[in-house]
């Protein structure tokens, strides 16, 4: 009777097979972990285009392409949209604000948005 055949054919081999597998689940997510505590998290957000500005009028002209993307594509007509990282920021604060989100001390919503197609939210203190 071989090793493989000892631990995956008799009832003593599976439990001794099930108890090294939990351990060895165990130990990997605890280096795991210990690896990603040491490493940092990820990198702060930072914007692409300039300065971030919050603002009414950037919110307001979210809205207004916003709402130009909808009736186009209400019809059926193929459209798209460009935002600014300024204008999505702004509307993002206007929606909690609006909803009545809760924020944590006084801070703003900041959205960066990084090629091809990514983007970073992060809370920042209001200056």
């Amino acid at each position: 009777m071989g090793l493989f055949a000892f631990l995956f054919r008799t009832p003593l081999g599976l439990i001794i097979s099930a108890i090294t597998g939990l351990i060895l689940l165990v130990v990997v997510g605890v280096v795991g972990t210990g690896i990603l505590a040491l490493t940092g998290g990820p990198a702060p957000c930072t914007p692409s285009g300039g300065a971030i500005e919050i603002n009414d009028a950037q919110a307001a002209s979210f809205d207004a392409k916003w709402d130009g993307l909808d009736a186009d594509l209400a019809v059926g007509s193929p459209s798209s949209i460009t935002l600014t990282e300024s204008e999505v920021s702004s509307r993002a604060n206007k929606y909690i604000d609006d909803e009545g989100g809760e924020k944590q001390g006084e801070v703003d919503a900041r959205v960066a948005v990084h090629p091809p197609g990514r983007a970073a939210a992060a809370p920042t203190p209001e200056t």
